[in-house]
């Protein structure tokens, strides 16, 4: 089933404006708002009567290898409510999870060295929710 765009919003970081017409392919009862270029956020509900509502976003950060850059990321998730954030180009050796100090999980997957990888950054809760990976 076909998303739709809510709202074209300002982008928070740049002051540049969105523009397309875009629509993503979310399943039943999914809407999406694109927010920034390179940030792409998508509110989920399992149900209409909105109980079950997840607000997921992505975000190529270009690097969370530098000290304060998952503070970072974790500010701007409090800031913009988003329960599960897709990070790309996280750049972390290994893979693995870990607890962050603000209690969301991160699970990672890189290479040897820093130099790629992806993970994702999530509530506590929902976490405990997740069958496997």
């Amino acid at each position: 089933m076909e998303g739709e765009i809510i709202e074209n919003n300002v982008n928070s970081v740049n002051g540049s404006e969105i523009t397309n017409n875009a629509t993503a392919s979310l399943g039943s009862a999914c809407y999406v708002r694109l927010v920034a270029l390179g940030r792409h956020h998508a509110t989920a509900s399992k149900s209409k009567d909105k109980r079950n509502i997840y607000k997921i976003s992505t975000w190529k950060v270009r690097t969370l290898y530098q000290g304060g850059k998952l503070a970072n990321v974790e500010n701007e998730m409090e800031r913009l409510k988003i329960d599960i954030m897709g990070i790309g180009e996280m750049r972390w050796p290994g893979s693995g999870e870990m607890t962050t100090e603000k209690n969301r999980k991160v699970i990672y997957s890189g290479g040897d060295t820093a130099s790629r990888g992806v993970g994702i950054i999530m509530e506590n809760d929902i976490y405990q929710k997740l069958l496997g990976y």
